[in-house]
């Protein structure tokens, strides 16, 4: 069998007949009867693609979704791990160090259309994008007064109209000296800490 061929999430390969006798050739060729197609096959079938890891979109929320409702999940979790191309690490979470939590939550959840992902603490706050996938934010309370060794760099379409946005939910202009071919602004969140907005 060839493994390149194997549906990457993995959910209902167990129930398969052709993996089960060695002959998978990949979701897009199974055969299964019309209408009756599992998620993974059906979207393959549609796009034209031999397995989901083929996909750019991979591993999409409808694939998120659909796994983590099965009850073969956990299998489903081996396997793309097992499987999946690409970098082993990725960036799951960046961490700001903030003096001023509910403030920071307020800023940062306004500029980027961020939402908590639980409960704020005293000394902590995960913010995660409100809709689809992305990094998130973690805020950490620190005593420091001063500007943390860190920064953002936010892509935008309209980088001028961008920041005179966040100017008017708090941020402020950090002085610097830009080069004449410029593409970023660099601003301060209500902490003090420095971000760039940069024309994509």
């Amino acid at each position: 069998m060839d493994k390149n061929l194997i549906a990457y999430c993995g959910v209902d390969c167990a129930a398969c007949s052709d993996y089960q006798g060695g002959k998978c050739p990949g979701c897009r060729q199974t055969v299964w009867p019309e209408g009756d197609a599992c998620l993974p096959v059906a979207c393959c079938r549609d796009k034209g693609i031999s397995y989901c890891g083929e996909c750019p979109s991979f591993p999409c929320a409808d694939m998120k979704a659909f796994y983590a409702e099965s009850e073969s999940h956990e299998q489903a979790h081996r396997r793309m791990a097992a499987l999946r191309t690409g970098p082993a690490l990725e960036i799951g979470a960046i961490v700001w160090g903030v003096l001023d939590i509910e403030r920071e939550v307020a800023f940062w959840s306004a500029a980027l259309d961020y939402v908590l992902k639980y409960p704020a603490s005293d000394d902590w706050a995960i913010l995660i994008p409100r809709n689809g996938d992305g990094v998130q934010l973690s805020l950490n309370k620190v005593s420091s007064p001063k500007a943390r060794r860190h920064h953002m760099d936010l892509f935008a379409d309209d980088a001028q109209a961008e920041a005179e946005r966040l100017l008017s939910l708090g941020a402020t202009r950090k002085p610097w000296n830009y080069p004449p071919d410029a593409d970023y602004i660099v601003l301060q969140d209500p902490d003090g800490n420095p971000f760039c907005v940069v024309q994509r």
